[in-house]
């Protein structure tokens, strides 16, 4: 079926496309929007007014008039409009309340006690519940976006094969997060949340992600644009030395062969050099995946986060070196980062926005 655009549409559209320039510009004036955008003074004053009584943006007046004695006035991000972006991680729930302008306002975070998938669908919806209740009276809610892990349908808004579970039940955690609240739910694998996180600012960069912990997961950045695909960058399924490349280096796998918690594991082998076996065949089977990516995709970077490899220490460090190596052998442009203060959940916050912005919601 065609989708033609409509008066209505295009009106949606403008909006969209007026309040995303003043996110990004952060502070603005209606003649520049017009300038830049090509957009009618009328359209634009039209449009901001709209956006004003909405609680989106707000108008503040400048201190000094402009040289023909008018005093101009500025248009801002509201930062007491919100959306919740939550992390759904076997190595634990994270919330975040984050301002259109891109503050996180409050955040909160808990252990994953989930024995399945039903019971930490029912405890993120409780932690949503209550966020919920904390914005009241305090912050104009508009969207809410879910981080998970595990094959992620966005579509039909699940994982199909969250980590450590044999089965989801099929929940569709998208339309029950929206039927019990009525806000809009944007739900993403999680390290295109993080990809999210990183590229606020919609920068045209090459890059790749991959987190790593109690699951892996990638995600792939062209030209500032993240590439969807429902299991396509399952990077965990890879095959890297006749291994699935999940058997070998998440946490589970290096507990299984340590019989130790991965923290202690790691603390025993950067300090003593105890399981140096074992962290040292992790990092082959990683950095070899690693390659393979720079490989194919030819990234400016290679990011990888997650709680497996905080700092560049341990499993951190290793990883590092025998990438550089594997490299220069190919005298390859990609740079390799790694990264623990990315948050999945601020991504899914984000994510959320650009969805209502894009699908012309707002």
């Amino acid at each position: 079926m065609k989708d033609y655009l409509t008066k209505e549409k295009v009106k949606s559209k403008n909006l969209a496309d007026i309040f995303e320039f003043i996110l990004k510009n952060k502070r603005t004036t209606r003649r520049e929007i017009s300038e830049n955008t090509g957009f009618s003074w009328g359209t634009v004053s039209t449009n901001v007014g709209e956006l004003i009584d909405k609680k989106y943006i707000i108008e503040i007046p400048a201190e000094k008039s402009n040289g023909a004695g008018r005093r101009i006035s500025y248009l801002v991000p509201n930062s007491k409009t919100v959306v919740i972006g939550l992390d759904i991680n076997r190595s634990g729930y994270r919330a975040d309340i984050v301002g259109v302008d891109r503050t996180v306002i409050k955040t909160h975070t808990e252990p994953f006690t989930a024995k399945n998938y039903r019971e930490a669908t029912d405890r993120a919806i409780s932690i949503l519940d209550e966020i919920i209740k904390y914005c009241q009276n305090r912050y104009t809610l508009i969207s809410i976006g879910i981080a998970l892990q595990g094959d992620v349908d966005e579509e039909n808004g699940c994982s199909v094969s969250f980590p450590g579970f044999s089965g989801t039940d099929n929940i569709n955690i998208k339309k029950v997060i929206k039927e019990k609240f009525g806000y809009p739910v944007f739900v993403g694998h999680d390290p295109k949340c993080v990809l999210s996180a990183i590229n606020t600012d919609k920068e045209k960069s090459d890059c790749v992600l991959i987190r790593i912990d109690s699951g892996i997961g990638m995600a792939v950045m062209t030209n500032g644009i993240v590439l969807d695909g429902f299991g396509r960058f399952e990077i965990g399924n890879m095959k890297v030395k006749n291994r699935i490349l999940k058997d070998v280096v998440i946490r589970d796998a290096i507990e299984k062969s340590t019989k130790e918690k991965y923290e202690v594991a790691e603390k025993e082998y950067i300090e003593n050099g105890k399981y140096a076996d074992v962290f040292e065949n992790c990092a082959e089977y990683i950095s070899e995946a690693i390659y393979n990516m720079a490989v194919v995709f030819n990234p400016e970077k290679i990011i990888m986060t997650g709680n497996m490899i905080k700092g560049e220490k341990g499993l951190g460090k290793l990883i590092k070196e025998k990438f550089i190596k594997m490299n220069k052998e190919i005298s390859g442009r990609t740079e390799l980062y790694i990264s623990d203060d990315i948050s999945a959940s601020f991504g899914a916050a984000m994510q959320s926005l650009n969805d209502l912005i894009n699908h012309y919601g707002i």
